[in-house]
């Protein structure tokens, strides 16, 4: 897609600026049934976060996260059977070969080390193995408006997914017209990427996922603020399914499934956690 100018949207991102601490806290795995609250400046060790995606590789269910300030880590197994966060990617590493239009937005794990990855105006794919990132995917709006096909209009999504059932990369973008917001759709691409040919209107232009995820049988999930829901693409129907204030949710930065807990970061709390899906 062709870069466009940037002034229509204010950033809503700090640039890279934190390193790992020499001590992260380790992070502890969630009891059985239990809800399980995680600090990720703690465990990231940084003194100021960005967490804006959450994701589980679907062949090997190795836990990723992303911070739009820091970049990508991966939680391993430490000594003793604990568990830490390692940073595989900085953001400078990842931006210095794409140039994106705006820090990373969100990312989410296809199996075999590869990643789609979003930034404003364009989904990305990233590979874990080489640490190659390039242009995959571009969340076109389904309208083109004015005498200038794609002339003053801008794309934001700060969800992605990746459909392990249907093979297939999901995002949920407003549209911008001259500064004014005129839409928001959500779009499915091939996982071989390129544009999307498969838009489905969400019920108001002002609805913009925080996180989105699939689970193992298709259904998309998605988080508004502290409010989850669940989108049918056979109906164009956004359902509500429940708030999460009951869990201390305040913003929605990021959702995916593991084991039976659904993951959610939280952007406001700067945490992550983990909710039984018994709870659900």
């Amino acid at each position: 897609m062709n870069r466009l100018a940037l002034a229509l949207l204010p950033a809503v991102f700090a640039a890279c600026s934190n390193s790992n601490s020499p001590n992260p806290v380790p992070v502890e795995p969630p009891g059985a049934g239990a809800v399980s609250r995680v600090d990720l400046r703690s465990a990231l060790g940084l003194a100021t976060i960005e967490p804006v995606g959450v994701t589980v590789m679907p062949d090997t269910g190795e836990l990723y996260l992303l911070d739009a300030e820091a970049g990508v880590y991966r939680l391993e197994a430490g000594p003793n059977g604990q568990s830490f966060f390692r940073r595989v990617f900085t953001a400078d590493e990842l931006e210095i070969q794409v140039d994106p239009d705006s820090p990373f937005t969100d990312l989410a794990a296809m199996g075999d080390g590869t990643f789609a990855i979003t930034a404003r105006n364009d989904g990305f794919l990233l590979d874990l193995a080489d640490g190659s990132i390039q242009q995959h995917f571009c969340y076109v709006p389904s309208i083109i408006i004015g005498p200038n096909p794609g002339v003053g209009v801008e794309q934001l999504t700060t969800s992605c997914a990746f459909d392990v059932v249907n093979q297939r990369i999901l995002a949920q973008p407003q549209t911008f017209f001259d500064g004014a917001l005129i839409q928001s759709e959500l779009g499915t691409f091939p996982i071989t990427g390129g544009d999307g040919t498969d838009w489905h209107p969400m019920p108001s232009r002002t609805f913009i996922a925080g996180g989105m995820t699939v689970d193992e049988s298709a259904v998309i999930w998605l988080g508004q603020a502290d409010e989850l829901y669940q989108y049918d693409l056979s109906t164009d129907e956004l359902m509500f399914v429940r708030s999460l204030d009951e869990f201390g949710i305040q913003w929605v930065r990021g959702l995916c499934f593991r084991g039976d807990h659904l993951i959610v970061l939280d952007g406001v709390a700067g945490e992550m956690v983990w909710i039984p899906l018994a709870r659900l």
